[in-house]
């Protein structure tokens, strides 16, 4: 019996399940993470930074209540600005929850320290890496990649997010 006869290419079934389930334009919508301190500046990039996007509210992480209320206060323009950088991100609201760490922030997440929170595993990472080739678009598996990252990083430490 020939097994090749009714195999399917993994990016035919990776394709579908992105159609099927609307994930394209939510990828799109996690650029934001890439250019946050370029749509905030650099003061507030070094206060705040994205954390997660749920539904349509993104939630950012501010370094203390000060904070917290100046981004309350400037939220309708930086939801503008972020909806006009991505045509299709439909945002609609912005949250703000102070951060888990103290003092500055980064812009992007800092790397892991010895003894702390620990990335995902290099095998692992490279095995979806070599799932992800059968992809023909070469940003497509760069972002599928990076988010397969972080989110395999957010299950190896604390992973509460807001609810």
């Amino acid at each position: 019996m020939d097994r090749k006869q009714g195999a399917i290419p993994i990016s035919a079934v990776l394709a579908g399940l992105f159609a099927a389930r609307q994930w394209e334009g939510r990828l799109d919508l996690h650029q934001l993470f890439q250019f946050w301190d370029e749509v905030v500046g650099e003061e507030i990039a070094s206060q705040a930074r994205p954390a997660v996007i749920k539904g349509s509210v993104l939630w950012v992480e501010v370094a203390d209540s000060i904070w917290m209320q100046q981004l309350h206060m400037q939220k309708i323009m930086l939801l503008a600005t972020i909806n006009d950088r991505l045509p299709g991100a439909g945002l609609s609201d912005i949250r703000f929850r102070i951060g888990r760490g103290t003092g500055k922030m980064a812009a992007k997440p800092a790397p892991a320290k010895k003894g702390g929170r620990k990335g995902p595993d290099p095998d692992k990472q490279r095995c979806f890496a070599s799932l992800l080739t059968a992809l023909p678009d070469v940003e497509t598996r760069a972002r599928l990649l990076t988010l397969w990252e972080r989110s395999a990083s957010s299950q190896v430490g604390d992973s509460e997010e807001p609810g």
